[in-house]
């Protein structure tokens, strides 16, 4: 199958664009400023149209290449947590028309604490946060970990930033000097107490025996046709953990890796709760 790069959504997404990118940076981050529906401009009106391209094509056609440090993740699992709205007009996050500054995502989860300090209620800096994320399985010829930066284009840029407008780390700099990032490996994530889930599924190959040797035999698709859709999870559809869990069952995922990733997810125990302060107070 063909191969995609991120400058191939737009030149200007390099390897290191890209990493600013998940670090909360550039100007997709710091702008405030619709890249679809109504009044929208200029630079923000061609990033936009060249996301919605790739979508339609590459996204689903060729398998998406990955970058430095997001292609190095050990724990199976990529995490996006956002922290404003920069986008009216979608019907997703508090960003209206006349009034977008400094607006929240639609809130999904709650951010527990950081190397420098313990968010136990949602109040301010934190206020709503959302969260999303992607796992894959262990084996390197699977296709969920061929196609985990399809699904990262899918869930970083296009569902959220395009879609509807997230952007931007959890807690801003100015407000909480630790380093984490807006998107990176599970692991390395604070811990919050749940997470949205794309999955990726694809056409089928096709399986007949041989006449001669009477093995099976599995012929690829011609082309790919990749679709994006929420996690099937063990106890709750569109969640991070319990999606985990089903790798898990599935023998895709080693334990050790789960609960290292439930570091992380710390209310996998109750993941229908999006407001689960409780399972912040647990760890602190």
């Amino acid at each position: 199958f063909n191969v995609s790069t991120f400058d191939q959504v737009d030149s200007e997404f390099t390897d290191d664009f890209m990493d600013d990118y998940t670090n909360g940076l550039t100007h997709l981050n710091s702008e405030t400023g619709n890249f679809q529906g109504q009044c929208v401009y200029d630079r923000n009106a061609e990033v936009g149209s060249n996301i919605a391209k790739f979508y339609m094509y590459d996204a689903k056609q060729n398998l998406v290449d990955g970058f430095d440090p997001l292609d190095t993740c050990d724990g199976q699992a990529i995490m996006c947590c956002f922290g404003r709205d920069r986008q009216f007009g979608d019907n997703n996050g508090n960003c209206h028309i006349d009034d977008c500054e400094d607006a929240d995502p639609a809130d999904n989860s709650n951010l527990c604490k950081t190397d420098t300090r313990a968010y136990p209620n949602n109040d301010p800096p934190e206020n709503e946060i959302h969260c999303h994320g992607l796992a894959w399985g262990a084996d390197d010829n699977e296709y969920t970990r061929k196609l985990m930066f399809n699904n990262f284009f899918y869930v970083s840029l296009y569902d959220h930033m395009y879609s509807r407008g997230y952007v931007e780390r959890t807690i801003r700099r100015e407000d909480d000097p630790a380093e984490f990032r807006m998107c990176d490996c599970v692991e390395k994530m604070p811990p919050v107490s749940r997470a949205d889930c794309t999955e990726v599924s694809i056409n089928q190959f096709t399986v007949h025996r041989d006449v001669t040797s009477g093995s099976l035999v599995a012929t690829a698709p011609e082309k790919l046709d990749v679709q994006y859709n929420a996690c099937r999870g063990d106890g709750r559809n569109n969640d991070l953990s319990t999606y985990i869990k089903r790798l898990v069952r599935e023998g895709r995922f080693s334990e050790a890796l789960q609960y290292q990733a439930y570091e992380t997810l710390v209310g996998y125990e109750n993941p229908n709760d999006n407001h689960n302060e409780a399972a912040c107070e647990a760890i602190l």
